[in-house]
C-alpha cells in the first residue's frame, strides 16, 4: 500500500514538476497564490492581479507585457486547454493507481486465502496455548507495574530528603 502510494506520488509530482504554474499576488490578502491552473481573469478582457506563466524554472509569460488582442486570446485559449489537458492526463494517471492498488489488494487476498488454505490446523490455536499465552502478558503487566511502584517510591524518598533534610 505505502509504495504504491509512493509511486502514485512521483509519477504525479513528476507531472508537477514539468507543467505550467501560475503566480499570482491575491490582492485581499497579498499573499502570493500558485497554480497549474490559469486564473479566471489571465489574458482576458477584465481587469486582475499580474500574473507569471512559469515552465520548467522560466517565466514564460506576464500579463505585465502588454500583446496585441490576437495573440493575448491565443495565450487565453492555449492556457486554458494545457490545463484542462494536464487534469486529463492527472486523472489517467490516478485512476492507474487506483486500478493498481485493486490489483495490488486483490492479489494480497489471494495470497492469504491461498496460505489458510494450505495450513488450516496452524492456524487454529489449541486451547492450552491460550491462556500460556495470556498469563505470561499479564504476568508481564504485573511486572511492570511492580517496577513503575518501585521507581515512585524511590522518588518519593528522594523528595522527602530534599524537603526534609
Amino acid at each position: 500500500m505505502l509504495r504504491l502510494l509512493l509511486i502514485a506520488f512521483l509519477l504525479l509530482s513528476g507531472m508537477l514538476v514539468s507543467a505550467r504554474m501560475y503566480q499570482w499576488d491575491d490582492p485581499e490578502s497579498g499573499t502570493p497564490q500558485v497554480s497549474g491552473k490559469p486564473p479566471w481573469w489571465y489574458r482576458s478582457d477584465e481587469p486582475g492581479p499580474r500574473v507569471y506563466v512559469i515552465e520548467n524554472g522560466r517565466v514564460v509569460d506576464d500579463t505585465a507585457v502588454s500583446v496585441p488582442d490576437s495573440q493575448r486570446q491565443q495565450l487565453r485559449e492555449a492556457a486554458f486547454r494545457r490545463a484542462e489537458q494536464d487534469e486529463a492526463r492527472l486523472k489517467a494517471k490516478l485512476e492507474e493507481a487506483q486500478r493498481l492498488q485493486a490489483e495490488r489488494a486483490r492479489r494480497r487476498e489471494q495470497e492469504v486465502a491461498e496460505a489458510e488454505a494450505k495450513a488450516p490446523a496452524a492456524a487454529a490455536t489449541p486451547a492450552e496455548e491460550k491462556p500460556a499465552a495470556e498469563k505470561d502478558a499479564a504476568s508481564e503487566v504485573e511486572a511492570m507495574r511492580a517496577l513503575v511502584e518501585e521507581w515512585e517510591k524511590v522518588r518519593e524518598e528522594s523528595a522527602k530528603k530534599i524537603v526534609h533534610p
